[in-house]
């Protein structure tokens, strides 16, 4: 490539690419192109080694499509869009277009970032958080992890209200003895106390709410 003259207005941007290839890493490309030679446009590039690209190299297809189509003309820039390298690793990409004193796209500042790791990442993440329960006794179910057993009580009552759509104590009786054998599966007359605390909820007597559980436990 012929040594060419830098356009003024592109002289300043060639120590920033340096500066931000150091402060983005190694997986960030800078690229600072010249419009006026698509063939050699990049004249500075930090961490080359994303694209494989160099001084010298051409500009893109999207480059020359930036520079042709009347719509990018009265745009800063084009941000957050995705591009593949040759070997298929996902890149992010962003253009901003620097421009002389009457307005015209001088030049492009290019960052393309290499988000390969990080999307396999978010992945493997996505894969371990999955609410897919499996297993013998696996259900659609959010477990509670409460420091006080007064708060075990409370989240099972609250289940049950969620699950029956309110206030306990309205309603009807059959519904109530429903109830009761829900939270007899939940295990929750097994805590000291649950059964004063549903009795206020019900505005049942204990020993009404007794009298439950044991047609729960001996239906006729």
């Amino acid at each position: 490539m012929n040594k060419r003259k830098i356009p003024t207005e592109l002289l300043s941007y060639i120590d920033l690419v340096k500066g931000l290839g150091e402060i983005l890493g190694s997986d960030c490309e800078i690229l600072l192109h010249d419009v006026s030679n698509p063939e050699h446009s990049i004249i500075a590039c930090a961490n080359a080694q994303v694209s494989g690209r160099g001084v010298g190299s051409p500009m893109t297809d999207f480059g020359l499509r930036m520079l042709k189509d009347p719509k990018y003309q009265k745009m800063t820039g084009v941000y957050n869009y995705q591009a593949r390298t040759g070997d298929g690793r996902l890149l992010k990409c962003g253009v901003c277009f620097i421009r002389d004193a009457a307005g015209r796209i001088v030049g492009f500042l290019c960052i393309n970032m290499d988000v390969t790791k990080i999307a396999a990442a978010r992945e493997a993440l996505d894969e371990f958080f999955r609410a897919d329960a499996t297993g013998e006794g696996a259900e659609d179910y959010c477990e509670h992890f409460s420091k006080e057993v007064g708060d075990v009580v409370s989240n099972s009552i609250t289940s049950v209200k969620k699950e029956w759509g309110g206030d306990l104590s309205a309603l009807p009786r059959s519904d109530k003895v429903k109830v009761v054998a829900r939270l007899d599966e939940m295990g929750f007359f097994l805590v000291k106390g649950a059964m004063e605390r549903l009795s206020e909820e019900m505005k049942k007597s204990k020993f009404t709410l007794y009298a439950y559980l044991r047609s729960v436990h001996s239906p006729e």
